[in-house]
């Protein structure tokens, strides 16, 4: 929720009046949608303004000094975008009706958000998509160039965004038209980036998958918040008032920024999802997949794999801030069990966290590289985004580098691997 435009790159010409007549232009929006959640039931939001952070970009300042256990936002339903209110429209449920594939929740709510946005004032929602950016920094915005910088699991998440456009172009081709894919990546942000949780009722017309689940909902104005990882709110739906609200947990000073937590994601997640990462974030997980495992201490061995499989130990790897996850050092205690394996199993940690360690340090030289050469070439959002690909990749090492230490064989460890590795990243790092 509530991730800020971030400032483009401007050209020689244009000076700082240009980007102080943007922000009046922007503040202006958003008071216009303020008034427009007021005028339908919204409060309390009169002492909240939007403000231009340094740090965090735009976001929402109070100007009055706020107590723990005072409410922020309550937003009533019927200003809450759902699944069940995109199908309202008459055009979006006859081009459902008429698909024989159904869209997910997400393709849904892109339909919704491309359709309306063509009304322009005609649209009940103008003042909301009105005050909505423009750009956004997730990966998806990455520069094509760039594409090759990413790790196999990041570049697989890029591609499989062509396929989700595809979709919506069928199943709405009539009401949307032949929306480009620009603009499909810019409904698809909105969602992602803005959306609160909120479980929907089930839908017969929507296809949900364990990974495209129907719950979550815009939340006009209140997706204005940004996240702090130290912030203490409570929010969700509460069913007796009919309202979507905020209740803080600490007090603020006028003129303060105002701050949400969002759920424990990971640098991957919230790079993909809202468009930044945090350094040192503590919530952050490296998932192996049993392929990536497999192929690095089992290439030839299906005898093995069906055993681990049968043992449900093919999935759940992971290395987090407590090392690799209890899933992992099963798979790995029964690999170096097995007949004609040459492995221990600290020799096999050794050898996963290693090449997973060598994958980031190589995306991280390729890079530094790329953004000394390509400054002058890419956007501030775009250079954005690679400075977040190091915050990324340099967490998932020194992650790494953790799990390595944590809980070996003192007596059976080859630290050949492991300091090749760090070598390496501090290289890197104080670059």
């Amino acid at each position: 929720m509530g991730r800020a435009r971030r400032r483009r790159r401007r050209g020689p010409t244009d000076h700082s009046c240009g980007m102080v007549e943007e922000a009046h232009c922007i503040h202006a929006k958003i008071g216009r949608l303020a008034r427009f959640c007021l005028s339908n039931g919204c409060s309390p939001i009169k002492h909240l303004r939007p403000y231009n952070f340094k740090d965090s970009g735009r976001g929402l300042q109070t100007l009055k000094d706020i107590e723990p256990g005072e409410t922020l936002i309550a937003l009533p339903k019927s200003l809450l975008i759902t699944t069940s209110v995109a199908l309202q429209l008459d055009e979006l449920n006859q081009a459902v009706s008429r698909s024989e594939l159904k869209p997910t929740p997400v393709e849904l709510m892109c339909a919704f958000l491309l359709s309306e946005k063509r009304k322009l004032t005609r649209s009940g929602w103008y003042e909301y998509l009105d005050s909505l950016p423009e750009t956004f920094t997730t990966l998806l915005c990455i520069h094509s160039e760039d594409v090759q910088l990413l790790d196999a699991g990041l570049a697989e998440k890029y591609q499989s965004m062509l396929s989700k456009y595809e979709e919506v172009k069928n199943i709405f081709a009539r009401v949307i038209g032949d929306v480009s894919y620009t603009e499909f990546l810019w409904a698809w942000h909105v969602t992602n980036t803005r959306c609160v949780f909120m479980n929907q009722p089930t839908l017969s017309d929507v296809r949900t998958t364990p990974d495209d689940l129907d719950n979550f909902a815009l939340a006009p104005f209140l997706d204005l918040l940004n996240h702090s990882p130290n912030a203490m709110a409570e929010y969700g739906y509460n069913s007796e008032t009919g309202c979507f609200q905020i209740v803080t947990h600490e007090g603020y000073s006028k003129y303060d920024q105002v701050f949400i937590p969002y759920s424990s994601h990971s640098n991957r997640a919230l790079l993909l999802e809202y468009g930044f990462c945090i350094p040192g974030n503590e919530d952050d997980c490296i998932n192996f997949s049993f392929e990536e495992v497999s192929k690095i201490l089992i290439p030839k061995r299906a005898d093995i794999s069906e055993k681990l499989s049968a043992a449900v130990l093919n999935c759940g790897y992971l290395c987090d801030s407590n090392g690799l996850s209890w899933s992992l050092f099963e798979a790995m205690h029964i690999i170096s069990s097995s007949d004609n394996i040459d492995l221990t199993e600290q020799k096999c940690k050794e050898l996963v966290v290693s090449a997973a360690a060598d994958q980031r340090l190589t995306c991280l030289s390729k890079l530094t590289k790329q953004r000394a050469t390509h400054e002058n070439q890419r956007s501030a959002d775009e250079l954005f985004i690679l400075d977040m690909l190091v915050v990324l990749y340099k967490n998932e090492v020194e992650l790494l580098l953790n799990a390595m230490t944590m809980e070996r064989d003192e007596s059976d460890r080859d630290d050949s691997n492991l300091e090749c590795v760090w070598d390496c990243f501090c290289s890197i790092t104080t670059d």
